[in-house]
Parts: structure tokens; C-alpha cells; sequence
């Protein structure tokens, strides 16, 4: 499954998205919001596992969808350095949409 935007990408988590998942499930920001008990690399493994033998189940009632940006046709599962840019860019958009609700 993958559904296209002008602004997003959204497609089935891929064997190639785990160096990705693990940059940001280690990082400092996402861990203030969730717990700690699962940051080792194999734990992501074990995830993205997971989530690929979903596509498997009959009838499939799971999904885990990877969120892409399509600007310049850079997919962010492949590069750490822009996954960090990706995760500081929603970082910023969220505290000025929070910042300007109150």
C-alpha cells in the first residue's frame, strides 16, 4: 500500500526502514514522550519484523505505515542524518501549532 501526496508519502514499513526507526526511537525528544524499556537496535529489528509479517496475515487487518517526505525525491528510510532534519522539522511545526493554541 502507498498513497501519495504533494506534502507526505505514506507506504508500507520496509526491511530498509529500521536504521531510520532506530535514530529516532533513541533520540532524546521521543523518549521523553515514550518509555525506555525498548531502545536497542534488535528491538527494532523485532518490530519492523513485526510489522512486515502483518502484510502477511489473510484476511489482513493490520497496518503500520511509514510516514516519507516526497521533497526531492528523498526517501528518509535510508538516511539518519536526514531522518534527524525530518523529526527536528515536525518537532518545530508541533510547538508552533501548540504554541499557538494556547
Amino acid at each position: 500500500m502507498k498513497l501519495d501526496t504533494q506534502r507526505l508519502i505514506l507506504r508500507e514499513v520496509e526491511a530498509t526502514d529500521v536504521d531510520a526507526m532506530f535514530a529516532w526511537q533513541v533520540d532524546l525528544r521521543y523518549l521523553e514522550h515514550y518509555p525506555v524499556e525498548r531502545t536497542s537496535r534488535q528491538d527494532t529489528l523485532d518490530l519492523v519484523g513485526r510489522f512486515i509479517g502483518w502484510k502477511l496475515e489473510r484476511p489482513r487487518w493490520r497496518w503500520q505505515l511509514a510516514i516519507t517526505l516526497p521533497i526531492f525525491g528523498v526517501d528518509f528510510s535510508e538516511r539518519r542524518r536526514d531522518v534527524t532534519q525530518f523529526m527536528e522539522l515536525v518537532i518545530d511545526t508541533a510547538q508552533r501549532i501548540t504554541s499557538g493554541m494556547d
